[in-house]
């Protein structure tokens, strides 16, 4: 790319799924961080090509309808928002345009029915896992400052569950004992239970002033209020439940006090959390998503369902209360044994779990006939064999689930084109003052 420090003035008219805003000038498309639609600024165009380039805002001459001062004060350093600066509820439009614009443009569906976004009422406080970061030679604790691998002392970040700013308050004087041994600490909340579990990821830890630290942390966790949009804990308090230990690159966890889990329900059901994991990140919002998944399956009772990267197989559980049998599919085998044993919490008979590639396993034969097929893949959207599966082995209805419209429209078309009609989607804002929107998408077979 050339470089260059031309000043052009320009009105932005929209934002891409990084959450840069996006202007013209001189037939060239211009990304420009902390810009909004209705934007109109002077800039700098740093990086340029033959159609699109990059440009520095200088002066913000005329201001969107929808720019509110951030609530935040480390916004524009701190790396975790994007949108301080964004009305929420104009973020959320944006986000179910963006959806709708993927799904026609990518996925080649004309006038797409997607439904309104679901959004937050209250949209603060809604993360469950905090990962906080260490430098140790400033000794300071929070969060990756924007593009950079420096950490931004935070004293209280927005997103997060009260006991992650009380662990980096309490933390912060022990420091000191520490040296480059800490690097990061992990922070699980479950916030239908009030059960935290602290994960210290570094070398080894001086027992002494672990055991000082983890007596602080649980005295000060218990006298923390319950926030007032989540589900008021048991009891109305939080409890630390669970201190582990893990060396960095290592996958064995050490239990330096309580459990090696801690438990949280969702949607009448009983999950455990072990600090390997993944659990969907803003539990309130997980509801809804799964909630219309299990709307757009419409169980009849007598399906057989494959739930493919299935995790710790909440999906299918959910899904096995309603079916007659269940198989989940994932690769990690960790995550395996969590929903095996979220299985026997809950008393489901009819579901059972495979470790192993989702492209991988269907094709060597299933103990399962799937009519129904759940699909959450990573970013990166599906494995091309396993759509390649999908439309070989053609199950009725397709529910998939992403977290990311343009991979998901990718797959839309393949699908599409293999006999599968899109029906609806419904995008879900799991993650406000961010550029990230998930999509529950419902796709049925073509008969005949």
């Amino acid at each position: 790319m050339k470089k260059t420090d031309d000043r052009k003035v320009v009105r932005i008219q929209d934002v891409s799924h990084e959450g840069h805003g996006v202007g013209r000038a001189d037939g060239l498309a211009l990304f420009i961080e902390d810009a909004l639609p209705g934007d109109v600024m002077e800039v700098s165009i740093t990086r340029k090509k033959k159609t699109y380039g990059f440009a520095q805002k200088i002066l913000l001459l005329e201001p969107s309808q929808d720019r509110i001062e951030a609530i935040c004060p480390h916004a524009g350093v701190c790396g975790g928002c994007t949108y301080q600066h964004y009305d929420y509820q104009a973020q959320a439009r944006l986000k179910e345009r963006q959806v709708v614009e993927k799904i026609a443009r990518i996925g080649g569906i004309s006038d797409p029915v997607v439904r309104p976004i679901l959004s937050m009422e209250k949209p603060m406080a809604y993360r469950n896992k905090g990962i906080l970061q260490i430098d140790p030679l400033l000794q300071t604790i929070g969060y990756h400052e924007k593009k950079t691998h420096q950490v931004v002392d935070v004293n209280h970040c927005m997103l997060q569950a009260p006991p992650v700013d009380l662990v980096a308050e309490v933390l912060r004087p022990y420091l000191r004992h520490f040296g480059k041994n800490l690097q990061q600490v992990v922070v699980k909340t479950a916030f239908h239970t009030g059960e935290v579990m602290v994960v210290f990821i570094g070398m080894e830890m001086p027992p002494a002033i672990m055991e000082e630290l983890i007596i602080e942390l649980d005295e000060k966790i218990a006298l923390l209020p319950s926030p007032s949009n989540s589900a008021p804990p048991v009891g109305g308090q939080y409890s630390l439940e669970s201190v582990c230990h893990k060396i960095p690159g290592k996958n064995q966890i050490n239990v330096l006090a309580g459990k090696g889990t801690i438990l949280d329900t969702m949607m009448g059901m009983q999950f455990e959390v072990s600090p390997n994991s993944f659990y969907q990140i803003n539990p309130l919002q997980t509801e809804k998503l799964y909630q219309k998944a299990m709307e757009y399956a419409d169980f009849s009772g007598d399906e057989e369902v494959l739930d493919l990267y299935c995790g710790v197989g909440t999906i299918g559980l959910f899904a096995a209360q309603k079916v007659k049998k269940v198989l989940g599919i994932e690769v990690e085998k960790d995550a395996i044994l969590d929903a095996n044993r979220n299985a026997i919490l809950n008393g489901m008979v009819n579901i059972s779990f495979l470790a192993g590639k989702a492209e991988e396993e269907w094709e060597k034969g299933l103990p399962v006939d799937p009519q129904v097929v759940f699909l959450d893949p990573p970013r990166a959207g599906c494995h091309p064999d396993v759509v390649k599966s999908l439309i070989t082995h053609q199950p009725e209805k397709i529910i998939y689930i992403s977290c990311d419209p343009a991979t998901l429209a990718r797959d839309i078309k393949i699908l599409a084109e293999g006999g599968y009609h899109f029906e609806e989607a419904t995008p879900v804002d799991m993650f406000p003052w961010t550029a990230h929107v998930e999509t529950v998408v419902l796709m049925s077979r073509v008969n005949g």
